[in-house]
């Protein structure tokens, strides 16, 4: 716990990550690569000047090393420690019925052993993985995707307020566990009661900052959808919400 508690071990991992192999190769350049929790398919509301971790594995050990970790053994098969010694080792349970994600949890294990992280890989059956991210609670870390019903930043309320039963990091804190996580819960209830369309969005902007520079979750990539129509269908419009094609069915 201690180690994702440090934001720079956060960090490290989000900079050793490399996105766009994920998003070309493993999933065949169906994606792209994603730096905050907002989809760039949500043009109205998403920030797009983040300061975003792009893969640079040679920050990434700096981070590590800022923070305390040492590195020990040959180049090609580093391991990484911390600074009481313990050998930095971790579990990524993943959902088995997304082979997309199965296949995404491989390239980041080999993407962290360059840090010397080793990381274990765990498909678990659905039913089992959600009682353990959203239950129990009995895991390392989590692969898993995420979606919003619709675009308005009120729709994200129970990814980020701290007091929501739903929120992935620090879960069930009665109040906010750090001082960044306050102004988040204050800026998200600033901007829900703000009619002006300008400050709302300053102000949810101001929230995927944050998030971008805490980490509390690493986004990978947004999947793109592919929709389609027969050429007799007139008026088809598809939706980056459920359901994509037909939203618009009475016309």
């Amino acid at each position: 716990r201690s180690w994702f508690t440090d934001v720079r071990f956060r960090r490290a991992v989000s900079k050793a990550i490399d996105r766009k192999s994920i998003a070309s190769f493993t999933l065949q350049g169906l994606a792209s690569p994603l730096y905050g929790f907002v989809s760039p398919g949500n043009r109205a509301w998403v920030a797009t000047n983040l300061s975003g971790d792009d893969y640079d594995l040679e920050k990434a050990k700096a981070l590590l090393r800022d923070a305390g970790f040492v590195t020990r053994g040959d180049q090609n098969s580093p391991q990484l420690y911390d600074a009481k010694g313990n050998r930095v080792e971790l579990t990524l349970i993943v959902p088995t019925e997304s082979q997309a994600r199965i296949q995404m949890a491989t390239v980041i294990q080999e993407d962290l052993a360059r840090l010397g992280i080793k990381l274990q890989v765990a498909p678990l059956e659905f039913g089992e993985f959600q009682r353990r991210t959203t239950q129990s609670f009995v895991y390392d870390a989590a692969l898993l995707g995420t979606s919003v019903s619709e675009p308005d930043p009120s729709s994200y309320a129970n990814f980020l307020r701290s007091s929501s039963p739903t929120h992935p990091w620090h879960p069930n804190q009665a109040h906010a566990a750090t001082a960044w996580e306050t102004i988040v819960d204050e800026l998200l209830t600033g901007q829900a009661r703000e009619t002006n369309p300008k400050r709302r969005r300053q102000a949810f902007h101001q929230i995927q900052q944050l998030m971008a520079e805490q980490v509390p979750v690493i986004p990978i990539v947004a999947r793109h959808l592919a929709s389609a129509a027969n050429v007799r269908v007139r008026n088809y419009r598809p939706s980056v919400l459920i359901p994509y094609s037909l939203w618009n069915a009475e016309e």
